[in-house]
């Protein structure tokens, strides 16, 4: 920076700044040495030191990650601070200035305390604090409550000096009235209470403050109010027995009895309390329509930040919208796609902040998709992202069997073998995606909402069946399971349903919306009617429908009734101590609920379509 090359941002300043007091004299020691930082005296006093209190820092934390060759040296940036004051290499009253106003900048709870703790620390005189006041009652309007509890205890001691600016402070008294902290509110209370006590001409202005007190829920805290009321109030004042009035109905009996000349009799004191009702909204409204669009140009800004999954219902938007984007596709408009490619390709081979498994899913497929495409339609790949996916491809295959458990990152959607087996129907629902994408026809998913956050109109699913049964399709059994269990069911629909749907569709829906009887001949195929059943959860039905269809009895793992209990338990864990500097052994609590399954029966893993013949057969439950 001296000679000229680059001049630091505030940012990296702070970010060395902690840990200039604490020079490293060899590998793994360092001491306290004020000396390092007064180097370059000039700048570090006049314009670097005071950043720390601008902008945020670990400067908190700075005392207990150093390495220190004396375990009896405890000293760090406070004792640094006060000893600069006191030699007059910086100012004293900007120090303490700059720590109060630090409330207001939006630190974290822990750096905030700490420059709290530093005011404290300089032992401020009370003629400074009595300077210091404007910026004592600016700590009120910050997010952190230790700043406001100092600022009290300090105004509880000048609250009674002629100079005490007491206008300025009964104006901040409201907000610290209605705050959720007890302490702070008492605080308020007992400070309120001194200055009635000298100043008489300010008696009734407390007074009105004081009653906003009763507000709180907390029977000591309106005590406390009510006793200063009766103290300093007059009976003669209507506004202070309007504001008494109003709260009446919700204060504890003893705070009535203190306040019972205050309130004033009104026919509302005797009304009984109407009851409200608050109106439950339905499920599909316009409001929570999800927007679709099927543009080239919509899709493509979709595919450009669906990876981020920031939406509940991204994940189906996904795989309803990739066959979309792989019907319009051409060598024109490729070149679109092409920076949400290199986004997903990134996203596999480096991860990125709170990407997890779904997200990887989704990537994966894209990629893959992509490619298929490309080799399909022989599309000229201009600028190789076939090769660079292939790279990382072999990369990964010189790992397996070196790396214990290592599965590899980059591979097809048919390929993927989650961590967790609940993640097998998401993978079944990009094979069918990704299967849709270059079918002959172009078929809608099932299980696409309709409505946030997941649920599907009925006329809406109605219409894609439609479209199924004319082309003579059958659907994915994951897709249409999910579909049933996202849809609102409308009793009134059966005759629309019926003018649309026949067979075994049919049959399904009208069982959902009507109170007929479950009837197992008209279940041809039982993975449609799995969720159907559930879904109106009958005993009887689920019964009859496992009995006939389920002879192995894997469905009555989910019928049966389940023991659990939540219990607490005690365990020992290892955390570090900053003191001994060493890992130390210590008692912890943990809530844990306990899941017994009564069945001896195994469940087995059920798992999607594409894997060994045995598993088509199986219900996916």
């Amino acid at each position: 920076m001296q000679e000229g090359w680059f001049t630091p941002t505030k940012e990296l300043i702070v970010q060395l700044l902690p840990a200039a007091i604490y020079p490293f004299e060899r590998r793994y020691s360092q001491s306290y040495s004020i000396e390092a930082l007064l180097k370059y005296r000039e700048i570090s006093l006049q314009e670097h030191l005071w950043y720390l209190f601008e902008v945020p820092s670990n400067i908190n934390w700075s005392d207990r990650w150093v390495y220190k060759k004396d375990e009896e040296e405890k000293r760090g940036w406070k004792e640094t601070f006060k000893r600069l004051t006191q030699e007059g290499k910086i100012d004293r009253m900007r120090v303490l200035r700059e720590c109060l106003l630090t409330s207001t900048r939006g630190f974290d709870k822990n750096l905030t305390g700490w420059f709290m703790d530093l005011f404290l620390y300089i032992q401020p005189t009370e003629q400074e604090v009595v300077e210091l006041q404007d910026e004592l009652l600016l700590t009120f309007n910050g997010a952190q409550s230790k700043p406001i509890n100092v600022s009290l205890k300090i105004i509880k001691k000048l609250c009674i000096r002629e100079d005490f600016k007491i206008d300025n402070f009964l104006e901040q008294c409201p907000v610290l009235l209605a705050s959720d902290v007890k302490i702070m509110v008492n605080n308020t209370l007992m400070i309120l209470d001194k200055i009635a006590k000298k100043q008489k001409d300010k008696q009734a202005e407390i007074c009105l403050i004081a009653s906003q007190a009763l507000m709180q829920n907390d029977e000591i805290i309106q005590v406390r109010a009510a006793k200063l009321l009766q103290k300093y109030g007059s009976l003669k004042d209507a506004a202070l027995q309007e504001e008494i009035t109003a709260y009446q109905t919700d204060l504890f009996s003893e705070v009535k009895s203190i306040l019972s000349e205050y309130m004033i009799e009104t026919d509302a004191t005797n009304e009984q309390l109407k009851i409200y009702t608050q109106k439950i909204l339905p499920k599909i409204r316009e409001d929570n329509q999800i927007l679709k669009s099927n543009e080239f140009d919509d899709l493509v800004f979709f595919f450009s930040q669906c990876f981020d999954n920031n939406e509940v219902y991204h994940f189906d938007l996904f795989v309803d919208y990739l066959p979309k984007l792989i019907n319009q596709l051409d060598e024109v408009n490729f070149s679109k796609i092409e920076p949400a490619f290199h986004r997903a390709f990134k996203q596999v081979g480096y991860g990125s902040t709170g990407s997890g498994q779904i997200e990887r899913l989704m990537t994966n497929t894209f990629m893959d998709t992509i490619l298929c495409w490309i080799d399909k339609e022989g599309v000229e790949d201009k600028n190789g992202l076939a090769q660079i996916y292939q790279q990382k491809v072999e990369e990964g295959k010189k790992w397996l069997g070196q790396v214990r458990h290592y599965q590899q990152k980059f591979v097809a959607t048919e390929k993927i073998v989650p961590y967790y087996d609940n993640y097998f129907p998401f993978i079944q629902l990009l094979i069918q995606s990704k299967k849709i994408a270059f079918a002959k026809q172009l078929m809608p998913m099932l299980a696409t909402p309709s409505h946030t956050p997941c649920w599907i109109e009925l006329d809406a699913l109605v219409e894609r069946l439609t479209l199924y049964q004319k082309m003579k399709v059958i659907p994915d059994f994951f897709d249409f399971q999910i579909a049933l269990s996202r849809v609102v069911i409308a009793k009134e629909a059966n005759s629309k349903i019926k003018e649309k749907l026949s067979g075994e569709y049919f049959d399904i829906f009208d069982y959902l919306v009507t109170d007929i009887v479950f009837d197992t001949t008209k279940c041809q195929n039982p993975n449609l009617w799995v969720a159907a059943l559930y879904r109106k959860n009958i005993a009887a039905n689920l019964e009859l429908f496992l009995s006939a269809f389920d002879p192995e009895n894997r469905g009555q793992l989910l019928i049966e009734k389940t023991p659990w209990i939540c219990s607490t338990f005690t365990y020992e864990a290892r955390e570090w101590d900053y003191k001994l500097r060493e890992q130390v052994s210590v008692l912890k609590q943990k809530i844990e609920l306990q899941i017994t399954r009564p069945s001896k029966k195994i469940h087995p893993t059920l798992q999607a379509q594409y894997f060994p013949n045995q598993y088509k057969g199986m219900m996916p439950f």
